[in-house]
Formats: structure tokens, sequence, C-alpha cells
């Protein structure tokens, strides 16, 4: 139930991850230069379940995190800074915007690198009503190179956009699912097959 932060005032911060955790949230500050390794546990940040935009949210401006084997589940991803190796399994960022608009992914700076896993952006809404929006911004130098990417509209979503702004490149595979994205047109996709 606790948010991770990590800080240059931390003098012996290199973690490695030897078990499944869930956190609220985690943050690597520009300060942190240490290095966090996953191996092959789940981390889950948030409670992917909610509605409630306070929480489960992966902030990185700084260190290095090393993604092992093991799932990486959390409700919103921002890296600005720093380096960033996903799994090689699957990295899951699922928002249920039950009426909102959510920005799942924000990518504004730092390396991040796929280590040939997928990246999944879920958005869902819980409940029947108003239109669920995402958005996912790809505005870092060099591009998001991701080796499998998957869109996917969830539960109850109806009505609802899925914008896509920014610059990406996808080796592998990639596929959408669902009635609700827009702005490939308006992006500088690659893919090399």
């Amino acid at each position: 139930s606790d948010i991770a932060y990590f800080d240059g005032t931390c003098t012996n911060c290199d973690v490695t991850i030897d078990q499944n955790i869930t956190l609220q949230g985690l943050t690597m500050d520009a300060t942190y230069t240490g290095t966090i390794t996953h191996t092959t546990h789940t981390i889950t940040v948030g409670n992917l379940g909610t509605e409630d935009g306070t929480t489960g949210t992966w902030s990185q401006a700084g260190g290095t995190f090393l993604g092992g084997s093991g799932a990486i589940n959390m409700r919103r991803f921002f890296l600005s800074g720093g380096s960033f190796q996903s799994t090689s399994a699957r990295m899951l960022v699922r928002y249920n915007a039950d009426g909102t608009t959510a920005t799942l992914l924000n990518y504004s700076g730092g390396s991040f690198l796929h280590n040939n896993g997928e990246v999944e952006l879920y958005l869902s809404r819980r409940h029947s009503g108003i239109s669920s929006n995402g958005r996912a911004y790809f505005d870092g130098s060099p591009y998001m190179t991701f080796y499998d990417l998957t869109i996917v509209a969830g539960d109850n979503v109806k009505g609802g956009d899925f914008d896509m702004r920014g610059n990406a490149n996808i080796e592998r595979h990639f596929s959408v699912s669902g009635q609700y994205y827009k702005g490939l047109s308006e992006m500088g996709w690659r893919t090399e097959m």
C-alpha cells in the first residue's frame, strides 16, 4: 500500500526484486543513480481494477531499471529520464477510465529498451455510461521502440477515443482491438519486420 520513492539521498540503493511485489506507486527521481533489478517475479503498481486516479503510476526520471522475465503491471507509465529495460514477458498498462480521459503512457525522455517483450496498453471502463478516452504520448528522442505493442479497448468502452501522438518504432507485432482508437495517421509510426 506504499509508494516506493528512490532519490539521491539514498547511499546504497541498488535493489533486486526477489519476490512478487504490489505497490501503490513507484517513483525514480532524477537524482537517483542506482539500479533496480527485476527477476522472474511479478511487479504490480496500483490497483488495476479501480478508477482511483491517484495511484498506480510508474514515474521514472533517473536511475536504471533492468527488467527480467516476470510480468510488470501498472496503471500509468511515465518515462522522462534514466534507463528502463522492460520485461521479456508482458508489461501491462491498464487504466479504468470511467468517463475520464487518462494518459496511460507518456515518454518524454530517457531510454526505453523493449527486451523482446510485449507492451499492452489496455483502456477499460468498469461502468456503462459516459465515454472514456485514453492517451499515449511518444515525445522522447530517440523514438520509443517496441518489440510487440498491443492496444486494447476493454470492458464497456464505447464511444471513446484512444489518441496517440509522437513517434515510435515497432520491431515485430502491432495489434489493435476495439472501436475507439485514433491518431495512427498523425504519428510517425515505423515498423521493422
